[in-house]
């Protein structure tokens, strides 16, 4: 069976550039100003380096100490998405919003829990609500790509990814999101070039090289998608279920 048949949509999914670049969001609003907002920060430092449990608890304390901070219940909500707890995050970015209605990035991440319970329109209506407000938040366009992928609009989902990766060229999530775009659209040339991006910015994507190898493989191109396929494995045991046998295909083959 082909690569193009083989490939199958994804899931639905936060592209979390939160806790940055906050600066255009409200800010603490009583007096103890400068305590809620340390919490936050030290919360948001453990958010990024994937602390979730910790960062947890300093965002309680930055919202206990001001109820009304807009930035710190978000930031909470991706640190309770992050651990898999849907329903707290959607929480926390609802209340986000409530105190700030036009807090974009706290929309685009409340649409990432629809998302993640299935509910679409609610999740597309959420992206296009953040990129509204802010016309730059290259998350939201990402985002809007998985949902347009996970309906089968693979133009519009492409056109989303490509504006993700216009605003934010580092967003290594949406290159091989674009290139199964391309593989399902038979532009196989692109597809190659995203997923090899994707490796350059990210060394350790087993998604990117087992597509590009299976791309090698299809291209009849042996050395190179064994190369890739091998590699895939070795970062990511639980693809050698599908890899493998493609191996043992190309190796059947001979001549190498």
């Amino acid at each position: 069976m082909s690569l193009k048949l083989q490939t199958v949509l994804i899931v639905l999914a936060l592209a979390f550039i939160g806790c940055s670049n906050q600066t255009a969001n409200p800010v603490p609003t009583e007096t103890r100003v400068e305590t809620s907002l340390e919490h936050n920060q030290q919360g948001a430092a453990l958010l990024k380096a994937g602390q979730n449990d910790q960062a947890i608890l300093e965002f309680n304390q930055a919202v206990d100490l001001d109820p009304n901070y807009a930035i710190a219940f978000n930031n909470r909500g991706e640190a309770y998405y992050g651990e898999g707890e849907y329903e707290k995050a959607f929480l926390d970015f609802n209340k986000a919003i409530q105190l700030y209605p036009n807090y974009a990035l706290a929309y685009n991440n409340r649409g990432g829990t629809y998302g993640q319970k299935q509910d679409y329109q609610k999740a597309l209506a959420d992206f296009n609500k953040a990129i509204k407000l802010d016309p730059n938040l290259a998350g939201a366009y990402y985002n809007r790509g998985n949902y347009y992928t996970i309906k089968g609009d693979l133009d519009k989902s492409i056109a989303d990814y490509s504006k993700a990766l216009e605003l934010n060229p580092n967003l290594s999530e949406a290159l091989p999101r674009r290139g199964l775009g391309y593989i399902l659209k038979g532009e196989l040339d692109k597809a190659i070039a995203d997923f090899t991006r994707a490796i350059e910015i990210n060394p350790l994507d087993a998604q990117a090289y087992y597509y590009r190898g299976r791309i090698f493989a299809d291209m009849g191109n042996k050395d190179k998608a064994i190369s890739d396929l091998e590699m895939c494995i070795k970062l990511n045991a639980s693809f050698s279920q599908d890899a493998e046998p493609v191996i043992k295909g190309l190796l059947s083959q001979g001549g190498r």
